[in-house]
């Protein structure tokens, strides 16, 4: 059965495991659910399978149809992407940009599209203990914040014309002995991503609420915990 399946003109884009291959398929159609599609399989595209592994996949399609895109996980904290380019349903799409595995974990979102398509977005979170001095010794979900500027997780904004992402570190100033809420900790990385204009892209900060973040910066510093609701986000 497929890893991840969207609606797309009559039918459905769906993408899977094969082997050692990984598909995405157009399947028109009542047989978009197939395991079997025969002639309702119009057309499919095949990547290699990750060296660190295949663990699922997540898919989003753009507001016009035009580009697919695919979060791939390994499953063992490793995150990436690929994005296509879809011309018609009679023909195989094209391959415009491939992110291979990065160290991280998401909320498994898939890559959201800014409103006129020329990018798309995801967030990362490099460190499950983030908030933890990297220096701290057998630090473990009770270890305290040591107090002062950690980098919470990192936006990767990428315009489907470039080759790279560009990387925004999204950093957060901790007071001493900051914990997360034990009934929140895995509410605790960057969720519900979107485009509010072409130039910004908001996240859901869950000790604040949503964020805009400027993407002609490197760094966004987030609202501290404990600051009061609707302050704005300080850009470096």
């Amino acid at each position: 059965m497929p890893s991840a399946q969207l609606p797309y003109a009559e039918g459905a884009v769906r993408f899977l495991r094969k082997s050692t291959t990984l598909v995405l398929q157009y399947v028109a159609g009542e047989l978009a659910n197939s395991d079997e599609p025969g002639d309702a399989l119009r057309w499919e595209y095949e990547l290699p399978v990750p060296n660190a592994g295949f663990g699922g996949a997540e898919m989003s399609i753009s507001p016009s149809q035009k580009f697919v895109a695919l979060l791939i996980y390994s499953g063992q904290c490793e995150v990436g992407y690929e994005v296509f380019e879809l011309s018609d349903e009679s023909e195989a799409p094209r391959h415009i940009v491939s992110f291979p595995y990065e160290y991280g974990t998401s909320d498994l979102t898939p890559p959201v599209f800014a409103p006129d398509e020329h990018a798309i977005a995801i967030a990362l979170q490099e460190e499950s203990l983030w908030w933890v001095d990297p220096d701290a010794e057998e630090a473990d979900w009770n270890t305290p914040a040591a107090g002062g500027d950690v980098t919470w997780a990192r936006l990767y904004v990428h315009q489907l014309s470039d080759d790279d992402p560009h990387i925004i570190d999204l950093v957060v100033h901790l007071p001493e002995g900051w914990l997360p809420d034990d009934d929140l900790v895995d509410e605790y990385m960057p969720q519900r991503l979107k485009f509010p204009s072409a130039n910004q892209v908001s996240v859901h900060v869950p000790w604040h609420g949503d964020v805009a973040i400027e993407l002609d910066k490197s760094v966004a510093r987030l609202p501290s915990p404990g600051a009061a609701p609707g302050v704005a986000a300080p850009q470096s």
